[in-house]
């Protein structure tokens, strides 16, 4: 009976492009209709359906992909807001690619195996992080390749260390848990 509200964007070099918002408004349970409700839940689940294809087919035809600053900008205004429940979920392969750091850069690879707190400091300077406590967030990447697998865990790996020392619950994996 409580408000939902689930945004959704894709990011790019332009850092957040398109965001399409879902809203189910709150009802009062004792004055509102439960057929009525769960009729709205059910085109909200639809409706989230015909939007992530919509999102999974869009291609953002550009050179590079930054990830972790509008990752981090919406992590820090999830937390802000007074939801019962902060859950953010990012589907990405997670290669940051910008030309401060790439993760097709055999350097900057080399550097997230070897010296990981450096790494950390470079993304926490672009976009420092407050309280995450209360967020989970799930980093989600159906690789199609094990290279591919590595890479994103790799970083996704990196982020969700950055995410939990800021007090968040993260899980990292191929899909989302249905439990």
């Amino acid at each position: 009976w409580s408000e939902t509200k689930i945004s959704f964007s894709t990011f790019s070099n332009f850092e957040n492009n398109r965001v399409t918002t879902l809203t189910i408004p709150a009802q009062f349970p004792l004055q509102g209709n439960s057929t009525k409700r769960n009729k709205q839940l059910q085109a909200g689940y639809q409706m989230i359906g015909h939007i992530m294809s919509h999102l999974a087919a869009c291609d953002t035809g550009r050179p590079e992909s930054i990830l972790y600053a509008p990752m981090a900008r919406a992590l820090d205004s999830l937390a802000a807001t007074n939801a019962h429940i902060k859950e953010a979920i990012f589907y990405t392969d997670a290669q940051e690619n910008t030309g401060a750091f790439s993760m097709y850069r055999d350097t900057d690879v080399a550097k997230v195996v070897s010296n990981p707190e450096q790494v950390k400091a470079f993304f926490e300077r672009e976009v420092p992080l407050n309280s995450l406590k209360g967020v989970t967030i799930y980093i989600i990447y159906n690789a199609p390749t094990p290279l591919e697998e590595s890479r994103f865990l790799l970083i996704a790996n990196l982020w969700g260390a950055m995410f939990i020392s800021h007090g968040a619950h993260v899980v990292i994996g191929a899909n989302l848990p249905t439990n």
